[in-house]
């Protein structure tokens, strides 16, 4: 059921982002005051449609989540003769009558470039918004491990347990209260001191808190060669207790091994505090923005086709998340979010960069580009879109197996 759950709220998310980035274009539309034909979440044959007694609008659900679209009236129409419009379907001759009968004002080719462009960049500009409140939400909810030296846990019956295995300045022994904030290490092969090392976890550099964990794997990291071989430890607590710990080699079937110490390192956690919330959201933004950049930069190579994933790998990742934490959940549909706006900006046929920049053009150049020319184009994009869909899905599909 769980799984069930998550895979639902994937595609739950998925959706609202798509709904968020058309509902971006609809509501720029509304405010410059241009005619929305239709709002649709999907491309292809349509599954549901509605259309209020009083709106002009019909909201769609078709059966490609691919994306979806919010139709403008005046959005690459073409001057037709009487018998073009004829050979058009019902809708489509209703559509183009509407759009010779409706003022300039209200068609988006008649209104002024500025405040196309805009409309165009609504969508995109609101998943961007989206993306970093998402990343926010995370940076709230993240638990931040803050030190790796505090509180050793000693397992029971084990060698760090052992009142004559590791003696205590104090004579308490080893206990679980124990915070280490440094130390030594002696490594002996052979009867030969073969390294020494000290350490320091007291700072606040994660680096230096680190430290001790590294310095128990470096000590029995070199394998021992004799029985006589052994690690000494001289560890100092946080209230100047002195501990001293010796690991013998043991031979178990003729294989030399360290003794089991029997401790491990609890990291420490704590909650983000609120300048830190604008800091992480900040920061992961922005490397999720250029990650996203250098993967679209490698999208032709085969490391980077092998990195690619659609909405089957999307749903693997977003259930795993659910799965973690909502932190985690935030953090991978913030950067699905991103990864949408940044997708819809590139200047590729269908593609509302595309639509922005042959605004730009044409506001430069001062000429109409022809609506055909453009017509023919955004179809030329939508078919190598659906194409690339296919392609994705097909490749998430095999991986599974």
């Amino acid at each position: 059921m769980s799984t069930f759950l998550g895979i639902l709220l994937a595609l739950l998310a998925l959706v609202t982002l798509i709904v968020i980035h058309e509902f971006g274009h609809f509501i720029a539309a509304k405010i410059f005051n241009v005619y929305v034909n239709e709002f649709s979440i999907g491309f292809g044959p349509l599954i549901f449609s509605k259309k209020r007694k009083t709106g002009e609008t019909k909201f769609s659900i078709r059966w490609i989540p691919l994306g979806g679209y919010c139709s403008m009236i005046g959005e690459d129409i073409p001057e037709m003769t009487e018998e073009e419009v004829a050979s058009l379907s019902p809708s489509d001759q209703e559509l183009y009558s509407l759009y010779k009968t409706l003022p300039p004002n209200r068609k988006l080719n008649g209104i002024s470039r500025w405040k196309r462009c805009i409309i165009l960049l609504a969508g995109i500009t609101l998943n961007f918004i989206v993306g970093y409140l998402l990343f926010f939400f995370y940076a709230i909810d993240v638990p931040v491990v803050y030190s790796y030296e505090n509180y050793v846990q000693v397992q029971e019956g084990s060698l760090a347990s052992d009142p004559e295995r590791t003696w205590s300045s104090d004579g308490s022994g080893w206990t679980n209260e124990d915070i280490i904030i440094g130390g030594e290490y002696i490594v002996t092969i052979d009867n030969v001191e073969t390294e020494r090392n000290t350490f320091n976890s007291s700072s606040d550099s994660p680096e230096d808190k680190l430290q001790l964990y590294y310095a128990f794997n470096e000590a029995l990291n070199q394998a021992p060669s004799t029985a006589n071989d052994n690690v000494k430890f001289n560890l100092y607590t946080l209230d100047k207790d002195v501990i001293d710990l010796t690991v013998n080699a043991v031979d178990n079937n003729g294989t030399l091994s360290w003794e089991s110490i029997g401790i491990s390192f609890v990291p420490i956690t704590r909650r983000t505090t609120p300048s830190e919330w604008f800091t992480i959201s900040g920061r992961m933004f922005g490397e999720g923005c250029g990650a996203i950049f250098v993967a679209l930069g490698q999208i032709f190579t085969p490391e980077g086709f092998s990195n690619l994933g659609g909405i089957i790998s999307i749903v693997q990742v977003s259930t795993m998340a659910s799965s973690i934490g909502a932190y985690y959940f935030f953090g991978v549909w913030a950067l699905v979010s991103v990864n949408l706006a940044i997708f819809n900006l590139l200047p590729f046929p269908g593609l509302d960069g595309w639509q922005f920049v042959v605004t730009i053009i044409e506001g430069i150049t001062k000429k109409e580009i022809p609506s055909k020319f453009k017509t023919i184009m955004t179809y030329i994009g939508f078919g190598l879109l659906l194409t690339l869909f296919v392609v994705v899905t097909f490749k998430d599909i095999f991986a599974l197996f």
